[in-house]
């Protein structure tokens, strides 16, 4: 009998606050957390986008060291986060005709190159191709074509790509360190695979990674992603409404909001009374209330109205699951369920893991998860794959090495 190795599945978080790094061993079908680490990210991010590539590479070298130390060995393949404005999805169309007598991986990968030819402008770069469905001989509503016969292929798909220069500077940062960014995921599709059952995804629902400078919605629908997008606010802004309306320093707003700040609401105006070194500053709850009430309503009327451009405004049975930092804040369930006037639950990556520890539960890890758990689909699927790998078209999508 030959004995089983353990496979390890590495997800990176390049968030503009923090780093947050997972790792996952998988042995005997059993899947656990292995090592994760979450630390500052010290200037080197901003909405998703490399600002300080020497910042940014000290960053992910402070965690990357404490994670190698953790599960004793270093990890050199990862996946990546990717998120930012720039960060889009497209529809696209395509059909071939085939030579064999059956369809076959080789034909899936040719179909896929051919409908993104021309749909990708070369300032982009492809991160995935995400089938909607595939239709033969004119019959529609295939899941997966390949061992099926028919002369004509034809597909519906999904595009997401990202400008060329964001994806180059993140791969950069990684290979400062000798890491391979073999695939980049925009964070709300990382996080979904964490936090959503097959279920959830095929009826339909979207995802909202609340993170510290932006806030990024992926829907998914009859089971595949149909968009993401990206809104420029994010947990952050709450500390600058804060630090203006209280005429004080953003660490002093920082300190409040962590302390004080709920999606609760409740009133109370007793005046309360902080010390800052030789500073002190008075305000009451009601105050604070006033400055993150109107924030949090900016933000989920950008999430409406993001849902609603992608066309699944009250169109998602499964409502939506909110992940990140910012889903940890106290009462924001019930906050954006009454809001947005749909369903809402806090999303907790636990899919698929067995072993999993309470820290790394909470919705802020979910995307450093969600991505060591494609890392892992992907290993699984390479390991079973009868046919070799094309490699023109998929190593763009795996073989993303500096």
């Amino acid at each position: 009998m030959n004995e089983q190795v353990p496979k390890f599945s590495f997800g990176i978080d390049m968030g503009t606050q923090n780093i947050r790094e997972v790792v996952l061993s998988e042995m005997n079908g059993q899947i656990t957390v292995v090592g994760k680490i979450e630390s500052s990210q010290n200037g080197g991010m901003s909405k998703g986008v490399v600002t300080n590539l020497r910042n940014a590479v000290h960053a992910l070298e402070a965690a990357s060291i404490e994670i190698d130390r953790m599960i004793g060995m270093n990890l050199t393949d990862a996946y990546l986060s990717i998120n930012g404005s720039n960060v889009g999805t497209a529809p696209t169309q395509g059909g071939i005709s085939i030579t064999g007598s059956e369809i076959t991986e080789a034909d899936v990968a040719r179909l896929k190159e051919f409908a993104v030819s021309g749909i990708v402008p070369d300032n982009r770069a492809l991160l995935d191709v995400i089938p909607v469905e595939y239709a033969i001989a004119g019959q529609g509503g295939i899941r997966n074509p390949i061992g099926m016969r028919g002369v004509k292929l034809e597909m519906q798909a999904n595009v997401v790509s990202a400008l060329l220069p964001v994806c180059m500077n993140l791969k950069e940062v990684a290979g400062a360190l000798n890491i391979n960014a073999l695939k980049l995921v925009p964070t709300a599709v990382a996080a979904g695979r964490a936090v959503l059952l097959e279920s959830q995804k095929e009826n339909g629902v979207a995802v909202v990674e609340m993170g510290a400078a932006t806030t990024s919605v992926a829907i998914f629908m009859e089971g595949f992603l149909q968009y993401f997008g990206v809104i420029n606010v994010g947990a952050n802004h709450i500390t600058n409404d804060i630090a203006i309306s209280l005429a004080v320093s953003t660490e002093v707003a920082e300190e409040i909001k962590m302390k004080y700040v709920t999606a609760e609401l409740i009133d109370n105006d007793k005046p309360m009374t902080m010390r800052f070194g030789d500073e002190s500053i008075s305000f009451t709850k009601t105050m604070v209330n006033r400055i993150v009430e109107d924030r949090l309503i900016d933000i989920f009327e950008h999430v409406k109205k993001e849902i609603a451009i992608a066309g699944y405004e009250k169109k998602l049975p499964e409502g939506v699951v909110l992940t990140g930092g910012g889903a940890e804040m106290r009462g924001i369930e019930r906050f954006a369920r009454e809001h947005m006037e749909v369903a809402t639950r806090i999303g907790l990556p636990l899919m698929d893991v067995t072993h999993i520890d309470n820290e790394t539960k909470k919705p802020r890890f979910a995307v450093a998860i969600g991505l060591a758990l494609m890392m892992n689909d992907d290993m699984r699927e390479q390991e079973t794959r009868v046919e070799e790998k094309p490699v023109g078209f998929l190593s763009k999508l795996f073989g993303g090495g500096r």
